[in-house]
């Protein structure tokens, strides 16, 4: 497993969707880490920030991540994390 390293930068982008039919909302979430891809996740359920969640998890299959912790944490360790979110209209734009 790979560590991240003070100075590193991780840049998460969701997108998130409501489906009015049945009041749930889905994201997707696409991770890189110094400019090159991780992983993505194109379909999953959560509201509010859970896309920052679904990142953790795809980070934690390649970098060594203490449990439970949250991305905010890494920035006291000098890891920068830009996290941005847009809210789409459609399913198929996420």
């Amino acid at each position: 497993m790979r560590k991240l390293k003070k100075g590193d930068v991780i840049v998460i982008n969701g997108k998130r969707w409501f489906e009015r039919t049945n009041g749930n909302t889905y994201h997707s979430v696409y991770v890189s880490v110094n400019d090159d891809f991780e992983d993505s996740d194109a379909f999953s359920y959560g509201y509010g920030n859970q896309y920052e969640q679904t990142a953790y998890e795809l980070l934690s299959k390649e970098y060594k991540l203490e449990e439970n912790t949250p991305l905010w944490r890494l920035k006291n360790k000098g890891i920068i994390v830009r996290s941005f979110v847009s809210d789409v209209e459609r399913k198929k734009d996420l």
